[in-house]
């Protein structure tokens, strides 16, 4: 039997460090993305968010709606009600990348 591949809610997750704000039962509580797909982040949070929570993400210049997928350790995994299109998953997943001008 070969090695288990767990499939996550997003194929060809990027690293990222891109600062954000995420909007939880009215408060704005500050994150940092530190991965992305299309379908969803990893956010790094101080500050517990139960999951099943209807959020918006606010990044660069984009804001999305999203669904708390799972919290621990300082950490969410949200899941956007809409797919990224192109262009932001792009400006996404390069905003933090010291390399992306010569890929």
């Amino acid at each position: 039997m070969g090695p288990r591949i767990e499939q996550r809610y997003g194929a060809n997750r990027r690293k990222t460090r891109v600062a954000a704000t995420l909007v939880a039962d009215g408060f704005d509580i500050p994150a940092v993305i530190v991965d992305c797909s299309a379908r969803g982040v990893k956010l790094k949070l101080a500050c517990p968010v139960a999951p099943g929570t209807a959020v918006r993400l606010a990044f660069l210049e984009a804001e999305e709606n999203a669904i708390v997928h799972w919290w621990r350790a300082g950490h969410a995994g949200l899941r956007f009600l809409d797919r990224l299109d192109r262009d932001t998953l792009f400006t996404l997943e390069t905003a933090a990348d010291e390399l992306a001008e010569w890929r």
